[in-house]
């Protein structure tokens, strides 16, 4: 079965049945008050993290554990010291290392890719 967000969504208790084998599953799931606190946030979400957001997808990184991997998708929440979306709202946004689940911070991946301010 293909990720979706009906997995994201799900209790985090219950067994994942796609192929992100687990690793986003319940990512999303509501608590007691019914707030979520964390979720898949993409460049759509615009402003300053969306636009950051956007050019760092599909760009290939080194973690420290020495996994290479693509960068493919970001996790978020609500954070004071994050980036501003179109709202104004500021968000705390990551990628997952696949190999170590190492949660590389848009701050961390713009400090270890050094070439990336000369693109932005």
């Amino acid at each position: 079965m293909k990720h979706s967000t009906r997995c994201e969504n799900a209790n985090p208790k219950s067994i994942c049945r796609c192929k992100c084998g687990g690793r986003l599953h319940g990512i999303s799931h509501k608590n007691e008050d019914t707030t979520s606190w964390i979720r898949t946030i993409n460049s759509n979400i615009g402003g300053r993290v969306g636009k950051l957001i956007n050019k760092l997808m599909g760009k290939k990184f080194q973690c420290s554990c020495g996994a290479m991997f693509t960068i493919n998708h970001f996790l978020g929440y609500d954070h004071d010291g994050g980036y501003e979306d179109e709202q104004g709202n500021k968000w705390w946004a990551f990628t997952e290392c696949p190999n170590c689940n190492y949660q590389w911070s848009i701050d961390k991946l713009l400090a270890r890719i050094s070439s990336l301010e000369e693109w932005l």
